[in-house]
């Protein structure tokens, strides 16, 4: 996945973000864990 607007129209790059964000990214904060690696306990 890209952010690059090569041959888009400014309105379509925008519309393309805007589903990117409304409607993907709750989407995949909602499937992929925060944190895909568990934490390492630190020794003292």
């Amino acid at each position: 996945m890209q952010a690059d607007a090569d041959g888009l129209t400014d309105k379509q790059h925008r519309r393309s973000l805007e589903l990117f964000q409304s409607e993907v990214a709750p989407v995949l904060r909602r499937e992929i864990p925060s944190r895909p690696f568990p934490t390492l306990a630190v020794q003292p």
